[in-house]
């Protein structure tokens, strides 16, 4: 918007008649106009692009009857700033945008999948060592989430039997799994 305005804005006044009341006010306000918004931006080349662009707008209203030319030009300039302001916003956030090569991602990597499936092969295979009975206990309880009577329920024995299968497991899968740890 802002770098086409100085080609345009030169092209209009050299088609504009020498007595436009927009050449009018521009000659007689463009500096202070320019100094409003150079006092808001505190660029003066980018106030002086704001400015041009302010009678660029005010010249794309001919024939439409403007009551005051120079408070319209006023809030023209006002809005222009304003929008400067949030593209500058906009330009800042997007810069410190991190890359979406930057970002870690979620998902595990090839070592981490591959230490798992490694840790869970020693898992299985402790699990294969164990009795059936404190295997099938402990494979109720952890992996399918029953309770304690629940698992004695399933299995036809007391909650106490259940409770010591379970125990035995753990205790039995600690020492396999160190074991394999080489611990």
């Amino acid at each position: 918007m802002i770098r086409n305005a100085s080609h345009r804005f030169f092209r209009l006044l050299r088609a504009m008649p020498r007595q436009s009341p927009i050449l009018d006010l521009y000659r007689r306000h463009a500096s202070e106009l320019h100094g409003f918004i150079s006092a808001r931006l505190r660029c003066k080349d980018t106030a002086a692009d704001l400015t041009q662009e302010v009678f660029l707008r005010l010249s794309g209203r001919d024939g439409v009857a403007i009551r005051d030319p120079l408070a319209f030009a006023y809030r023209i300039a006002r809005n222009l700033i304003v929008s400067h302001h949030r593209e500058q916003c906009r330009r800042h956030e997007e810069s410190n945008m991190p890359e979406f090569d930057d970002i870690p991602s979620a998902e595990p990597g090839p070592e981490e999948i591959a230490a798992v499936r490694q840790s869970l092969s020693k898992v299985e295979a402790a699990l294969e060592r164990l009795p059936p009975q404190s295997r099938r206990a402990f494979v109720l309880n952890r992996f399918e989430g029953l309770s304690q009577v629940e698992v004695a329920q399933r299995m036809g024995i007391s909650r106490q039997m259940a409770e010591r299968h379970i125990a035995q497991a753990i205790l039995r899968l600690r020492e396999l799994l160190d074991e394999a740890a080489g611990r």
